[in-house]
């Protein structure tokens, strides 16, 4: 990090000497006329532009990449073959719609005697 630190002072530095030196010299008479190679010049500095596209791009093909190999090994490891875990799965599945349907009904019908109750809770107020 230091090192990293000094090669940026120093590229600094020779950057605004060499400007200094062609500003007296009349070459140049501001800075925007200086046509720079930043990325040259950020190399030299043991920096990079900034590319957050490129960095997105790689991650997205290692996510993929990674899913097709844990696929693939899923598929190698399974010790089923493909009826039979499906009928598993299905018989699973089954099993969740049968246990949520009596949750439902079950919650349904003491929704319904609590709206009752309360019911018959306003129409005592009312009265």
């Amino acid at each position: 990090m230091l090192k990293q630190l000094t090669n940026i002072y120093l590229v600094k530095k020779i950057a605004d000497d060499l400007f200094k030196v062609a500003s007296k010299s009349g070459l140049v008479d501001s800075l925007s006329e200086i046509d720079f190679d930043r990325e040259r010049l950020l190399n030299k500095a043991g920096l990079s532009l900034h590319r957050p596209g490129a960095r997105a791009a790689g991650g997205i093909t290692l996510l993929l990449a990674g899913a097709v190999i844990g696929g693939l090994t899923a598929l190698l490891m399974a010790t089923k073959t493909g009826p039979e875990l499906r009928s598993q799965i299905r018989e699973r599945a089954l099993d969740l719609k049968d246990r949520a349907k009596d949750l439902a009904q079950r919650n349904s019908s003491e929704i319904g005697g609590r709206l009752e109750k309360l019911a018959e809770r306003a129409s005592d107020i009312r009265l």
